[in-house]
């Protein structure tokens, strides 16, 4: 039987939720109008933000693949 409620996974979930707004929020900051020295660190920071959301994401699947949880559905939504 899955375990529905693992709560290492329910921390993995939330890690992604968190990681997935940042990435969001960093990506909308390379929209304003910047200097090319702030777009640089802007960029960067997009950067940072999309690696960490690539691990929490790599590490939510694992744990539901290793530890026999319910894998969570990660739906894409659109940013307005």
């Amino acid at each position: 039987m899955l375990d529905t409620m693992c709560h290492r996974r329910e921390v993995h979930l939330d890690e992604y939720r968190q990681a997935v707004r940042a990435y969001s929020e960093a990506v909308l900051c390379l929209d304003a109008d910047l200097t090319a020295k702030e777009f640089e660190i802007a960029h960067r920071r997009a950067e940072r933000a999309r690696a960490a959301f690539d691990r929490a994401r790599k590490e939510l699947k694992e744990h539901e693949t290793e530890h026999g949880c319910q894998p969570t559905p990660l739906p894409i939504r659109r940013i307005s």
